[in-house]
């Protein structure tokens, strides 16, 4: 979500800086510009702040120990079939189960 927030600051002051530039300077083109370039001001603040939060929260602690493949997966219960743990980042350890189209 932050770096949302902080992607469209920027589309905003791309917005004023084109609205400054394109309406030559006028009172209005720069009352629109500054209206764009507030909002960026906010958009970008409430982003870093939202970093912030992030930055310090703890770490979540995983339920279950990892294994597999560099620590990515988790391995499937006995009679799980592969498509429903590959949809979930699972895959199955196990070489005794059933083979067929859905086991591996």
């Amino acid at each position: 979500m932050a770096r949302v927030r902080i992607a469209v600051g920027t589309v905003l002051v791309g917005l004023g800086v084109i609205t400054l530039v394109g309406g030559s300077l006028k009172a209005v083109a720069i009352a629109w510009a500054a209206f764009f370039l507030v909002l960026a001001a906010l958009q970008f603040s409430v982003g870093y702040w939202y970093l912030g939060i992030i930055r310090s929260a703890q770490p979540l602690a995983s339920p279950l120990p990892l294994s597999g493949v560099a620590g990515r997966f988790r391995p499937l219960p006995r009679g799980v079939p592969l498509t429903f743990g590959a949809r979930f980042g699972c895959r199955r350890t196990d070489d005794s189960l059933p083979h067929g189209p859905l086991y591996r």
